[in-house]
């Protein structure tokens, strides 16, 4: 009886032990899929460099020609760093959001954190037209940061009130993006002709007017962020087993969500400020993610990451060769790849794999 019950131990051990190994296995794929696509969307537009002049260009500047230097660092590497921080930053916000939230659907845009950024960014446009060039983009991604950190002042000030009862945040964060989804519509009234062309290239969402500052900004929030989260990674994965499961392991799940709140509404914000909007990300990524290594977030949230980093490079090599030589919106993009996903998860009644 007891070398029965030793050798099922020793099955099940040897059987989680290939479940870890697989899930390292594919989170190391992915990453190397995400450097590899890196490097190759700076080659991607209408110059024909290739991808040993890219590396060059990086490695060795002096060596290659002006022209070159001028569209690896002036005008490519700006947009794909920009792709790699904004796609990682909204994939990870959307992972712990359909956590603490337990619902499948959310994403940073549920608690209205882009239509708040998008009303910011328009009132600086219609009220500073005045300013332009780098002035003007200080301007508005200013603009966008204020509103959309106002969003979270308020989601925030309602979960303390509520308990951080999760309807409650989901209820507040629709709320907030029809309030402020109605105020950029009236900005948009209000704006003339050229003015109101600004608003809709920044609601399109782009990376062309991105900037080495800009993503480095990006990346040093997302990096923070994603230390907090993974520090907590045992708890989210504890708070999928339910409130009350986590709660008996000491989980304060109230504090975890108001935490999370804060940290994923900086994180958006950030991201979204410089890029205008770009959907679905943090919603796809997060299920595919979950798909390939389950529930456990010491995988699922760096997981989430480098797919969200992938889909977004994707997108931006696709901006480029759509309409070449001119750069098509990026966020149009990710919009016509999220929709379909987006009816696949209200229609199917697959449930991915835990």
């Amino acid at each position: 009886m007891e070398n029965n019950e030793t050798t099922d131990g020793s099955h099940k051990t040897k059987g989680y032990d290939r479940l870890i190994g697989m899930r390292k296995l594919y989170l190391v794929v992915a990453v190397a899929v995400c450097v590899l696509a890196f490097f190759v969307d700076l080659t991607v537009g209408s110059s024909g460099m290739s991808v040993i002049d890219a590396v060059r260009t990086l490695i060795v500047p002096d060596q290659m020609t002006a022209m070159d230097r001028l569209i690896i660092f002036d005008i490519r590497l700006p947009a794909t760093v920009m792709a790699v921080a904004v796609g990682m930053s909204l994939a990870l916000a959307g992972s712990v959001m359909q956590t603490i939230l337990d619902n499948p659907m959310a994403e940073p845009y549920t608690l209205g954190i882009s239509s708040s950024a998008g009303f910011g960014a328009a009132l600086m446009i219609v009220v500073g037209s005045s300013a332009v060039g780098a002035i003007g983009m200080v301007s508005i991604s200013a603009g966008a940061f204020a509103c959309s950190m106002l969003a979270c002042l308020v989601i925030y000030a309602v979960a303390r009130f509520r308990s951080s009862d999760k309807s409650t945040i989901l209820l507040t964060g629709i709320a907030i993006f029809f309030m402020f989804q109605a105020l950029l519509s009236t900005m948009q009234l209000l704006a003339n002709s050229n003015q109101l062309s600004e608003i809709v290239f920044w609601m399109f969402g782009s990376l062309a007017r991105c900037s080495l500052p800009q993503g480095g900004a990006v990346i040093l929030v997302l990096s923070i962020s994603f230390l907090i989260f993974l520090f907590s990674s045992w708890k989210y994965t504890a708070l999928k087993l339910g409130d009350a499961y986590a709660s008996s392991l000491g989980v304060d799940v109230a504090r975890l969500r108001r935490m999370t709140l804060i940290v994923v509404s900086v994180l958006t914000s950030v991201a979204v400020c410089f890029v205008g909007t770009i959907g679905f990300i943090g919603l796809i990524a997060p299920h595919i993610s979950r798909f390939l290594v389950g529930e456990d977030h010491r995988y699922y949230i760096p997981m989430s990451m480098a797919v969200g980093a992938i889909i977004l490079i994707a997108a931006n090599m696709l901006s480029k060769v759509v309409m070449s030589p001119a750069i098509f919106p990026v966020g149009i993009l990710t919009s016509f790849i999220g929709i379909p996903f987006f009816f696949y998860l209200v229609l199917s009644r697959r449930r991915f794999a835990s």
